[in-house]
């Protein structure tokens, strides 16, 4: 596995350890950003149906908590 996605993952694992129920998609807003990347940004996934990351060799998204 490699070390992002174990990260992400283990990201997951740790806010829904928490408590937290939601997660935001956080992509790197920037000239490198994908547009696959770009249009999931501030989607919002139940912690238990969120998709993988990183979805792509070089991707730089990762997922934050919804609180509230």
């Amino acid at each position: 596995m490699k070390s992002l996605e174990y990260y992400q993952r283990k990201s997951l694992e740790e806010m829904r350890d928490q408590g937290i129920k939601k997660v935001e998609w956080i992509a790197a807003l920037d000239e490198r950003v994908c547009n696959d990347c770009l249009m999931r940004d501030g989607q919002i996934f139940d912690i238990d149906d969120a998709p993988p990351i990183p979805t792509h060799k070089g991707c730089r998204c990762c997922w934050g908590p919804v609180i509230g």
